[in-house]
């Protein structure tokens, strides 16, 4: 970097670290021996840049921040529509007003948005236990909205945007054009060319009489036809919400890369895992797996399955295409709380966007059984895979 007065080379250190690293990395500097307080009062950071700081608690920012200078900057971002913290405590139990009022539940993006004199991101039963003596106008926090993304396209920009960004009078777009959009494949049969054509969103749904929950052998055979057929030099990702199904795919795949008759490389060119370690990374390729086909599992668990930051995260980490698998019976749930009916908005606006809500006539670009699909390859017998129905809608 340049120093423009001087035209000197002005020489800076970038550190890279998570929260706990960057403290062992204050305790090296420190002289044998030294005690915490030694270590917390050195003083070498100009800027703090926090990535990700909606998955951020509050103390682990405080701990990164321990070695920044006094007169240093910090620098927040990160999304308020993805998912929060996975907090180990439980808030809701917590009732004493000294730790209330220092909103301790909050992500450090939320806590920087409440300081800046947004109180919405407080929960209502956290609202009057709330105390400060901050005046946001006295104080205030820069905000930069950034309204671009480089990842997707257009279809998926303007598809986010209806049904988030909007909410916060956010005109999201893309800076990628239709005609960037291209995921190669090496599908020969009809429906898995369907599902590798045009457009960058495709919905897979399908009808079944067996219930599934946190495992689901049928989407697993699905999403392994489809992976099957992706380009080797492409990169996938594979997003499921239980573990429990991540280990199952994980398994199918492993056979899969180490037969080496595919384009799948397990943890190399191929992902699987839950939603929460896929924020903030991407693919080329990704599949979401709803997994549960369960209508009374689907209602108890709802706000979980169908929550809308958890759908955000899921369906915007493709770079070039995005396949959604779900059973009919998750699209056509219809929760009995407005306030989770609002949550799954996302669900029903990528039913709406496909052509495969019950309102639109468009018909499936695709629609077979599961045999058709996976053929050549056989599904197990036990599944009555003639049986199964699959339909296949894109964006196109």
């Amino acid at each position: 970097m340049q120093n423009k007065q001087s035209n000197t080379e002005a020489k800076h250190t970038l550190v890279f670290a998570t929260p706990t690293k960057s403290w062992g990395l204050l305790d090296h500097f420190s002289a044998d021996g030294a005690d915490v307080e030694e270590i917390a009062n050195q003083n070498h950071w100009n800027l703090l840049a926090v990535d990700e700081a909606s998955m951020l608690t509050l103390p682990k920012l405080l701990l990164a921040g321990v070695g920044v200078k006094r007169e240093g900057q910090y620098m927040i971002s990160g999304d308020h529509r993805q998912l929060p913290p996975v907090q180990k405590h439980e808030w809701n139990s917590v009732f004493r007003r000294s730790i209330l009022e220092t909103a301790p539940q909050l992500s450090s993006l939320d806590y920087f948005r409440l300081l800046s004199g947004n109180e919405d991101v407080l929960e209502e039963r956290y609202a009057d236990s709330y105390e400060h003596n901050i005046t946001p106008s006295e104080n205030p926090i820069p905000i930069v909205r950034l309204n671009e993304t480089y990842r997707f396209g257009p279809d998926t920009a303007e598809f986010i945007k209806s049904a988030v960004y909007s909410e916060d009078g956010i005109d999201y777009t893309s800076n990628r054009s239709s005609d960037d959009i291209n995921l190669r494949h090496t599908a020969t049969t009809p429906p898995l060319q369907t599902v590798y054509g045009d457009g960058e969103i495709t919905l897979i749904t399908y009808t079944t009489e067996k219930s599934y929950q946190q495992v689901n052998l049928l989407e697993a055979i699905i999403s392994q036809a489809i992976l099957q057929n992706k380009h080797p030099n492409d990169s996938a990702g594979l997003v499921t919400p239980h573990n429990a199904q991540r280990s199952r795919l994980r398994e199918m795949l492993r056979s899969m890369s180490n037969g080496g008759d595919s384009g799948v490389d397990l943890d190399e060119n191929t992902f699987v895992e839950t939603v929460e370690r896929f924020q903030g990374g991407e693919q080329d390729l990704m599949v979401v797996s709803a997994t549960a086909t369960d209508p009374q599992y689907i209602k108890a668990e709802n706000e979980f399955l169908l929550e809308k930051n958890r759908a955000n995260v899921s369906f915007t980490r493709h770079k070039e295409k995005l396949i959604v698998i779900a059973a009919e019976s998750v699209l056509s749930h219809i929760p009995s709380d407005p306030d989770i009916y609002n949550e799954a908005a996302l669900w029903k606006m990528l039913s709406g966007l496909t052509g495969e809500a019950p309102t639109d006539n468009t018909k499936p670009q695709w629609k077979g059984s599961l045999s058709e699909f996976t053929a050549p390859q056989n599904p197990p017998p036990s599944l009555n895979p003639d049986q199964i129905k699959l339909n296949i809608y894109t964006n196109n």
